[in-house]
């Protein structure tokens, strides 16, 4: 099997469009909330994208950021380099602001009034399509959906394709842009967004603040990206997936498919839970999850769940739905990089129930060997993320087992 690392990153988020803008104001604390949305402002796109959804204009974009980050921008010019080249990228909602607008054209118009483009638009695989067309990717292609965990099992989906040798180069990540009036009413019904701040881990927390953009890596094997002098940002050394769909927006209150998921991760990625020393927590800030995210790491890493620095992101990007997942993974990817946890903002009065160090109000400077990125989603999905830094890419000399 191949060793798999990350060679290029690409972001469109609401504080900021491009790595360097994107951390920046992580690191910050500058959340991109205003009012209950966190939307991407001042977005350009080139005039040949206008037509296509917004999702699939951040995909574009955000594929491009990570192409050229990457230094493949252009570079794979032979046939058969584009056919081991794939993209998966994913969306819970796909297109939904395109197909909000043709229901409404087809209320005020009938059946005439719908464009014939719209299933290029709305279709959840379409940014996965426009983006192989857009940079003559021939390899895999696939759009996944799985709610607010898509980002996450799209990276692992491109992971074990490059690991197995069926692809050289993988664009992987997710998009979404469904801040519509319908997905905000539904959220709003369901009493899960919050009245005023999101506030993870935090005894007033009330709800998530929804959000829009997309984040997408390069993946390709350690072995290529050596051969041609590339940056390696990371390996991803582990991952795993599990289903917990005691409740279809909630887990079982113990915590414990949390716990297993994490646990098998560390398995395969051949770690010590003392080892992790960061973790991107979901940290959704609303009342019932953080708790029992809370109390599924404690199962999974024991006492050494307190020596970790964790931070929940989604105060400062809104809550980005099915992007959530790919996008926080490029924040562990940056904070190893820079030895820098980012903050939990609003986090003001913690709750007695979430007693890890979350990183509150304010970032701070650590060395990161392993950082883990945590991802649910609405009907039980759970994705689990690993990567280690530069001097982690040899190979282990031990191995943890769970048992």
């Amino acid at each position: 099997m191949k060793r798999v690392v990350v060679t290029g990153l690409g972001v469109v988020t609401p504080i900021g469009i491009g790595k360097d803008e994107f951390w920046e104001n992580l690191c910050q604390g500058k959340s991109g909330v205003e009012g209950e949305t966190a939307e991407v402002r001042d977005f350009e796109i080139k005039q040949e994208y206008v037509e296509y959804d917004r999702s699939i204009q951040f995909a574009l974009k955000a594929s491009a950021e990570a192409l050229v980050d990457s230094g493949l921008f252009g570079a794979l010019e032979r046939d058969e380099e584009r056919a081991k080249a794939g993209v998966i990228i994913g969306s819970s909602k796909g297109g939904l602001g395109s197909l909000m607008q043709e229901m409404a054209g087809f209320v005020r118009g009938g059946p005439a009034a719908v464009s014939g483009h719209l299933y290029d638009n709305f279709l959840p695989n379409m940014a996965a399509s426009r983006v192989a067309a857009a940079f003559g990717f021939h390899g895999p292609s696939e759009g996944i959906a799985a709610a607010c965990a898509t980002g996450a099992i799209a990276i692992i989906q491109a992971y074990n394709l490059i690991r197995e040798g069926r692809a050289e180069v993988m664009l992987a990540g997710a998009t979404e842009a469904s801040l519509v009036p319908l997905i905000l009413a539904g959220f709003r019904n369901m009493g899960v967004i919050s009245s005023s701040l999101c506030r993870p881990f935090d005894r007033n927390r009330d709800g998530f603040i929804p959000g829009e953009g997309c984040g997408v890596v390069v993946l390709e094997s350690l072995e290529r990206a050596e051969k041609r002098g590339a940056k390696v940002y990371a390996q991803i050394k582990g991952y795993a997936l599990a289903a917990d769909a005691c409740h279809p927006t909630t887990f079982h209150p113990s915590g414990v498919s949390i716990a297993g998921a994490i646990k098998r991760a560390l398995h395969q990625a051949q770690l010590h839970p003392s080892e992790i020393d960061y973790i991107n927590a979901h940290g959704t800030g609303t009342r019932h999850n953080d708790p029992l995210e809370t109390r599924g790491i404690k199962m999974a890493l024991g006492e050494d769940a307190f020596t970790a620095s964790l931070s929940s992101t989604k105060p400062l990007t809104g809550h980005l739905l099915g992007a959530a997942g790919s996008v926080e993974f490029i924040v562990c990817l940056l904070a190893m990089e820079v030895g820098f946890v980012p903050p939990t903002i609003n986090l003001k009065n913690p709750d007695p129930e979430c007693d890890l160090d979350y990183t509150p109000l304010k970032g701070k400077s650590r060395h990161i060997r392993n950082a883990l990125s945590l991802s649910f989603g609405f009907g039980g999905h759970i994705s689990v993320l690993i990567a280690s830094n530069i001097e982690y890419l040899i190979p282990p000399v031990c191995y943890w087992s769970d048992g």
